[in-house]
């Protein structure tokens, strides 16, 4: 199967796209360059779509969003995984990032990366593509299996979801308020 196909079912049947990650065993490094990594190009690339149809939003803007919206995610995914490993060492014992827990991460990250792109390339925001970002909880409840939490741990599946989907959904949104700042400031 294809690492397209994985992604596709991850988003559109996770119980089953979960699954079916879990069978083709992509390693985490082809996962990333051939897959998150493309993404995040894509992404960066369609921050300057918008100046299509908003005459005020300048090339540097754009540039900068480009830069904020790649440099967020793609550190998203590195400090989700340090800080899961910290709070779980139990799924990724010898701290590799060949592990389940990255693969799992990668993923989830890319269903948000792929909200993204979609809405830099309406001319509007479109208001129900932000309520979409709540679907990653439910696909990260979907992967707990996968990753290796205990389904009878009802306390600990709660825990681990509100806390990876916490990082998930929030460190982007975070890392570009901090890099806007920054941007803005040396303008």
């Amino acid at each position: 199967m294809s690492i397209l196909r994985n992604i596709l079912l991850v988003i559109v049947a996770p119980k089953m796209g979960w699954e079916e990650v879990n069978r083709s065993s992509f390693p985490t490094q082809d996962l990333l360059s051939k897959a998150f990594y493309p993404l995040l190009a894509v992404l960066a690339i369609t921050e300057f779509t918008p100046m299509i149809f908003d005459s005020t939003r300048s090339l540097s803007i754009s540039l900068m969003l480009a830069i904020t919206s790649f440099a967020s995610y793609f550190i998203t995914l590195y400090l989700t995984s340090y800080l899961l490993d910290g709070f779980y060492p139990e799924l990724n014992p010898t701290h590799s990032i060949n592990s389940r827990h990255n693969d799992f991460i990668i993923y989830s990250i890319i269903y948000l990366v792929l909200l993204k792109i979609i809405d830099n390339l309406l001319p509007t925001h479109f208001a129900p593509l932000y309520f979409l970002v709540a679907y990653v909880i439910f696909i990260i409840y979907c992967g707990t299996e996968f990753v290796g939490i205990e389904q009878t741990d009802k306390n600990k599946v709660s825990k681990f979801v509100l806390l990876t989907s916490v990082l998930i959904i929030f460190t982007p949104v975070l890392i570009q308020i901090l890099l806007k700042g920054i941007f803005i400031h040396i303008n």
